[in-house]
């Protein structure tokens, strides 16, 4: 697979966990206590977000190798996030300000909390982190990923594929010991947490940076093994598919593990799987309607809160009936699509042009 070359199952892919995001966050109130089955994977909804830091790890080492021209690669980067993370921000500001100001939404960082989400530095502070349009969070934590990457992939890629398994490998322990640690010390008090709960050790595991920079890892070195040459065993691409479905239905495993990172291994076998070969699925993950909500789905992913948001004050409630979140989420597909067609798509090559010289 030359370096470069188009990922046409990963951008379908990209969709579906977006998708998976939506779904969780429209039923969260009643998927606290779901049973085993496909209501636990919907519960399951924030794990999608670790696909994302694993995608996102691999598809740079794809298209950038471990070569990388820092600037350059910043100034692309910013051209890819800025745009809609500023509009979604924008989009959310009206509706969080009136319920700050009527006392409906409580935050104690005051106008903190919104220069740190302006800035793209929330996931650094708990208390800040879900303020004003919680999905960003995660970008918080890419920007950090991004600032490393020109790094991560030199040192990286320049170990043999050995070493670099065995440091993913062991990064990876390291991420998922921490919220294992955090369940047996409990120093919230909240014994198993729950997926609506939020306190301020939880937020530090679930949401920081540095906890989850570990996933990333997990994508880069994918990215590196699959440059080398490696491929999968047969059948080792549908298994891990198989098994990540089972143990997100299973409802046995506690959902901080599900959330920070326990799937990243086999997220990233499922990507190697669908990049190199990956059959049926990745033909139908390739197929063109699939192709246009993959590249959307950035947009899906930070518009849909404060599309929720603006129906909740539109309707003149505090929550949505789950019915409704699900009618405003269906809705927020093709906004999603008109917003990467009309607003993404476009300010990006603009910038990109103007802070790297080159076309997007």
């Amino acid at each position: 697979m030359p370096r470069g070359a188009p990922l046409p199952a990963l951008t379908g892919l990209r969709f579906l966990a977006a998708a998976h995001v939506v779904v969780y966050h429209a039923l969260r109130p009643v998927l606290v206590d779901a049973a085993p089955g496909p209501a636990a994977i919907a519960a399951s909804g924030a794990s999608a977000v670790t696909l994302f830091f694993v995608l996102s790890g691999f598809v740079l080492v794809h298209v950038y190798g471990h070569q990388v021209e820092a600037r350059p690669f910043w100034g692309a980067r910013f051209a890819r996030l800025a745009p809609l993370y500023w509009a979604a921000l924008l989009l959310a500001l009206p509706i969080g300000a009136i319920a700050r100001a009527r006392g409906v939404v409580s935050d104690p960082l005051g106008p903190a909390s919104l220069a740190l989400v302006a800035t793209g530095l929330q996931a650094w502070v708990p208390p800040a982190a879900l303020r004003w349009n919680p999905p960003a969070w995660s970008l918080s934590c890419e920007l950090f990923f991004y600032a490393l990457f020109p790094l991560l992939a030199r040192v990286l890629g320049a170990r043999s594929a050995r070493a670099a398994f065995a440091a993913g490998a062991a990064v990876w322990l390291v991420g998922v010991a921490l919220p294992v640690a955090y369940l047996a010390v409990d120093p919230d008090g909240l014994g198993t947490p729950r997926i609506t709960d939020e306190a301020s050790w939880l937020n530090a595991i679930k949401l920081s940076p540095l906890a989850r920079l570990p996933d990333f890892v997990v994508g880069v070195v994918a990215g590196l093994l699959v440059r080398t040459g490696a491929r999968l065993p047969r059948g080792l691409g549908p298994a891990a598919l198989a098994l990540t479905l089972l143990l997100a239905a299973s409802g046995v495993v506690p959902a901080l593990l599900l959330h920070n990172g326990l799937l990243a291994p086999l997220f990233a076998v499922v990507v190697c799987w669908l990049a190199v070969d990956g059959g049926p699925l990745a033909r139908l993950l390739s197929t063109r309607p699939l192709q246009l909500l993959g590249e959307a789905s950035y947009a899906l992913y930070l518009l849909h809160v404060p599309l929720f948001l603006w129906a909740m004050a539109l309707t003149r409630q505090t929550a949505l009936p789950p019915t409704r979140a699900l009618v405003v989420g269906a809705l927020a597909v093709p906004v999603a699509v008109l917003a990467h067609l009309l607003l993404e798509r476009p300010l990006r090559r603009w910038l990109r042009a103007r802070l790297t010289g080159e076309r997007a």
